[in-house]
């Protein structure tokens, strides 16, 4: 886990092992209190980040008043050393932001939340002050998340989408999920994730 949070075990006892060399996570030993106990943590805080960029000058993680990215790397939620069946992860942003993440996206109440039952090995959260253009192509979402809103790019985009699914569906096979989103970075990447790229 990111060593800038505190982390409870709500039915065990968590023991630290080690602490990275760079002093940005922290290990831990779990002791459930029975056997048959599911675990749940419960962690809060400030997440460390190193000072190291990558591609495009981009930070490993980021928790700003510009935007959010977060994946396994910021160790920003328990590894375990497994790929996980399933996420589902709700989201509460400030008034003006929106969220993006693996999987279908759904909203209730002003909060979004984000699922999906496909195997993956990596959960990303990135967030900031989107502009959100969407359409259907049959059973997926195609969407554009710009920085600033211009429909005229975001319509370029969606229309280009959904030729190149049904393109490579031809192919390779069916698309395997919900989505399909191209997000705008404030770094010059080209990271493809499970259901939406980042550009």
């Amino acid at each position: 886990m990111n060593a800038g949070y505190v982390v409870r075990a709500e039915n065990g006892t968590l023991h630290t092992i080690a602490t990275s060399e760079d002093g940005l996570r922290t290990a831990y030993r779990v002791t459930l209190q029975t056997a048959t106990d599911v675990l749940k943590l419960h962690y809060r805080g400030k997440p460390r980040f190193s000072e190291r960029t990558s591609l495009g000058g981009m930070p490993q993680g980021i928790v700003s008043g510009d935007g959010v990215y977060l994946d396994a790397s910021s160790s920003w939620y328990p590894l375990f050393g497994i790929d996980f069946d399933a996420l589902n992860m709700a989201v509460k942003l400030p008034d003006g932001w929106q969220s993006v993440s693996i999987g279908r996206r759904t909203e209730d109440a002003g909060r979004v939340s984000w699922s999906t039952d496909r195997p993956h090995d990596d959960l990303y959260l990135i967030a900031g002050r989107f502009i959100r253009h969407a359409r259907q192509h049959g059973d997926i979402e195609l969407s554009v998340w710009l920085l600033e809103d211009d429909p005229v790019l975001a319509e370029r985009y969606l229309a280009l989408m959904g030729d190149y699914i049904d393109h490579y569906s031809r192919l390779i096979g069916d698309y395997p999920y919900a989505k399909f989103a191209v997000v705008e970075n404030h770094w010059q990447t080209g990271f493809g994730m499970p259901s939406f790229t980042l550009l």
